[in-house]
């Protein structure tokens, strides 16, 4: 039974996975537990999909060949279909992508997750700015308005920033090391 999900989430994932990283499992978009998620051990995106039970990664470099296939103005429903070899087939508006799940364990995001904050915080922290502009791509990607900017919001003056999204969407984003 293929699952079935967004174009846009994934699209919107990527942006914040690994690139070249020893932590293979950093390379790739988890799917499971109720969220899409990507990290890179500085940031991390949450995407609240109904994806349950299955725990998988597929290869940030999947999900950039199939982009190159459909492009960026495009959502459409996507299906990922785990076949009998142990291979996802991906599919999506006639295009399709066939590849090996990433073996490995993804880190228990919910355990850095937190809720958004509600009170200000008068806070110092530095926060690298390509990341910044990095939520605020998956944002335009995941409501389609290119005048959007994702909300920062601390908890407290040397923690991790709650990057607010959508309803559905939101970020972590850790301060940089001085």
């Amino acid at each position: 039974m293929p699952i079935i999900t967004r174009y846009k989430y994934l699209r919107a994932a990527v942006i914040h996975t690994a690139k070249q990283d020893v932590r293979f499992y950093l390379c790739g978009v988890y799917l499971g537990d109720g969220f899409i998620s990507a990290t890179d051990g500085h940031r991390m995106i949450m995407i609240k999909d109904d994806i349950y039970g299955l725990g998988l990664i597929i290869p940030r470099d999947t999900i950039l060949s199939l982009i190159k296939k459909l492009g960026t103005r495009r959502d459409h429903e996507l299906s990922i279909e785990i076949k009998d070899d142990g291979f996802g087939l991906i599919s999506c508006a006639g295009e399709f992508e066939y590849f090996r799940f990433i073996d490995g364990k993804f880190p228990d995001v919910k355990r850095v997750d937190f809720s958004e904050p509600t009170e200000p915080v008068a806070c110092w922290n530095i926060y690298n700015a390509s990341y910044v502009k990095d939520f605020e791509k998956s944002l335009h990607i995941l409501q389609g308005n290119p005048h959007s900017a994702p909300m920062l919001k601390p908890r407290d003056e040397s923690s991790a920033i709650y990057v607010c999204l959508t309803d559905t969407a939101h970020g972590v984003l850790m301060p940089m090391r001085m």
